[in-house]
């Protein structure tokens, strides 16, 4: 365990249980792993996961060996990072930023890994400028609801950009309402591909948020419980907030959480797509005004 191995670090291999279900923590302690590996040389580290190993190929990691977890037959493990939904909960409860909340188990500071866009993710998959939306969460309290992002998605054609949805494995119809052309169930080095060269990402809060954070792909995040500038430093992410009395509530009775707000969010839905579409207008006005005939591609 963690106890008197710190200063062996870069003699030995580490195993480090992962198994949180959403692709956001995921991303997140992988800050907290670079930190950690940076911090020790590098050292050999086999990182046991349940699901959604396929994202960490987004991130060029010396080192690192992903393996799938063995319920049958539990690793020696030196870490755990997230096993349960307890750990989730208690996480958000904290109001700890993730990335610090992963680094702590690992006594490290959490760093950005490099991502592979130079080698793996280097081509455009479309047409430049596009903007990629994200309308769907895992949980339900996070999401909103679909005709604001068909209204979204029409402002932002109208201004001239071409707008592709994206959503997750086994959802082949949820975006078809929204109206534009739309992706489900890619591997993560295609939406990573999709990510890098797009103008702007616009999500929930949710792991395609996370993602962008890695690419530094201009991004607004449509959310209201949690706390923005925690859950996405690092990034240079704006938020879309409602203007209701209740936001930032999550976990705080005295804002006005109640258990059932975990089952839908009325602040959320009262956020207006005309003033979110206003809002992304202007972050992609403000990213082209002195590069003339600027797509919002990063080198």
């Amino acid at each position: 365990m963690f106890q008197g191995t710190l200063a062996m670090a870069a003699l030995r291999q580490f195993d480090i249980a992962q198994n949180e279900l959403g692709i956001g923590d995921i991303v997140c302690s992988l800050y907290a792993l670079y930190g950690f590996a940076v911090d020790h040389g590098f050292p050999p580290i086999r990182l046991h996961m349940a699901d959604h190993r396929t994202w960490l190929e987004l991130v060029e990691f010396p080192g690192l060996q992903v393996l799938p977890w063995d319920d049958a037959s539990p690793p020696h493990i030196d870490f755990r990072l997230g096993d349960t939904e307890e750990d989730y909960r208690a996480k958000l409860a904290s109001g700890v930023d993730p990335k610090l909340w992963y680094a702590r188990k690992l006594a490290t500071t959490p760093r950005q890994p490099p991502v592979v866009a130079a080698t793996r993710c280097a081509e455009a998959p479309f047409a430049e400028p596009y903007v990629v939306l994200a309308p769907f969460a895992t949980r339900i309290n996070r999401t909103w609801e679909i005709h604001h992002w068909r209204i979204l998605a029409r402002e932002l054609m109208a201004a001239g950009y071409e707008v592709i949805a994206l959503d997750a494995p086994h959802q082949p119809e949820r975006c078809k309402e929204i109206g534009v052309r739309y992706f489900w169930g890619q591997p993560a080095l295609r939406v990573g591909q999709i990510l890098r060269h797009a103008s702007l990402l616009v999500s929930c809060d949710s792991g395609m948020a996370h993602v962008a954070g890695l690419f530094d792909t201009p991004t607004v995040v449509v959310l209201t419980q949690q706390e923005p500038e925690k859950y996405y430093s690092m990034t240079g992410h704006q938020f879309a907030v409602p203007k209701q009395p209740c936001v930032r509530c999550r976990f705080q009775p005295a804002l006005g959480y109640e258990e059932k707000c975990d089952f839908g969010c009325w602040a959320l839905q009262s956020l207006s797509p005309v003033t979110v579409a206003r809002q992304c207008l202007e972050l992609l006005g403000a990213a082209n005004a002195d590069r003339p005939g600027c797509t919002g591609r990063r080198d």
